[in-house]
């Protein structure tokens, strides 16, 4: 997957893909890809009650330079 290789190790090794989609821009002439990212909970917290993803953290929007 493109995408993959596009982001660093590190990021997947706390991330997990969720969705990729392609949105048409006029910024570049080309279409952007957009990688969406939830982030992994820690196997030795799953199984704590303390600690839950919510989810009531709003998206954070990482520009990049185009891949050439």
């Amino acid at each position: 997957m493109l995408a993959r290789m596009v982001l660093p190790k590190e990021v997947l090794d706390h991330f997990i893909i969720t969705d990729i989609e392609y949105v048409d821009t006029k910024a570049y002439g080309q279409p952007e890809m957009h990688i969406h990212l939830d982030e992994k909970i820690h196997p030795d917290l799953q199984g704590d009650s303390h600690f839950e993803s919510k989810g009531f953290i709003s998206p954070v929007e990482v520009t990049d330079f185009p891949i050439r």
